[in-house]
This record gives C-alpha cells, sequence and structure tokens, in this order.
C-alpha cells in the first residue's frame, strides 16, 4: 500500500477514544476496529460537507466500499487519544477514494493509515451512477486543489 497523503492535506479529523472492548488479548486495539473508526469518521465528514447519509438516501443513492487497504505502524492500546483524519483523494465518474490518517493524541505519530474505494449506486438498481452533482460539489468545495478528479476511474 503506498502511504496516505500527508498529515498538511487532511482537513477534517474525528477523535476516538480507545475503550477496553476494542482491544485485543495482546492489549492492543484489534485491527478490524481501525475500519470501524474509519467508517465513523467518514460519516461524520459527510456531514460535515453537508451530504450526510440520511440525505443520499432520501435522493435515491448511497455508496458501496469496493476496496480497503490498511497499514499499521504502531499499537493503540486502552484509553489512547487517536484522531482520525479523513480526506477524499479522488473522485472519478461513478466512484471515489476517501484517505484517513489514524493519529495519537495531539502529536504526530501515525498509528495507521487506511484507504477505500466506494463506488456510487442507485438504491433501487443496486447499480452504479454518476457521482451526484451535489456530492461532487460538497467534495470539491472542502478539499479545493487537493482532491484529484480522474475522468477515467470508474
Amino acid at each position: 500500500m503506498d502511504p496516505v497523503g500527508a498529515r498538511a492535506l487532511f482537513r477534517f479529523a474525528m477523535p476516538f477514544r480507545v475503550r477496553f472492548i476494542e482491544t485485543d488479548a495482546q492489549g492492543v486495539v484489534h485491527h478490524g476496529t481501525f475500519v470501524a473508526y474509519a467508517e465513523a469518521a467518514r460519516h461524520e465528514y459527510w456531514q460535515r460537507l453537508g451530504i450526510p447519509r440520511l440525505r443520499m438516501a432520501r435522493e435515491g443513492y448511497d455508496d458501496t466500499m469496493v476496496e480497503l487497504q490498511a497499514r499499521y505502524r504502531a499499537p493503540a492500546r486502552f484509553y489512547d487519544l487517536l484522531h482520525v483524519h479523513v480526506r477524499t483523494a479522488s473522485l472519478g465518474r461513478t466512484s471515489f477514494v476517501v484517505e484517513f490518517l489514524v493519529m495519537r493524541g495531539g502529536g504526530e505519530e501515525v498509528v495507521a493509515e487506511v484507504r477505500s474505494a466506494h463506488v456510487i449506486v442507485d438504491l433501487q438498481t443496486r447499480r452504479p451512477i454518476p457521482l451526484p452533482e451535489s456530492f461532487r460539489r460538497a467534495i470539491l468545495t472542502f478539499e479545493g486543489p487537493h482532491v484529484a478528479v480522474r475522468a477515467d476511474q470508474v
């Protein structure tokens, strides 16, 4: 997995306090928990951008995750304060890529990097559709020049 974008590219972050139930027998956050952190942070990111999940459903579309990559750099333990930074890295015709940078506390220690690819689908047919203009515009407005726009991406 290539590294996600530099910390300076991320304009949104959500804090998480590690709960005991999220740790494994070794006393560290279970690797699958980082996916849950990323999903929760992505939904808050969309809420901030004005494209919450409920609005997407009302407008008849949703996203389907089609790929997930993760790189774990340091263990996180019970009661650590983590910040999950979120950004949309690229937009295609029907798809987009989101990157997550998980950092400990207010410092610069990277705990994990996650990247997910999604396709926008019609809720009735479950078939890919072009990114809705309101969705595309909200991301481009928030991310500015830091999001790659790829016409060749599905």
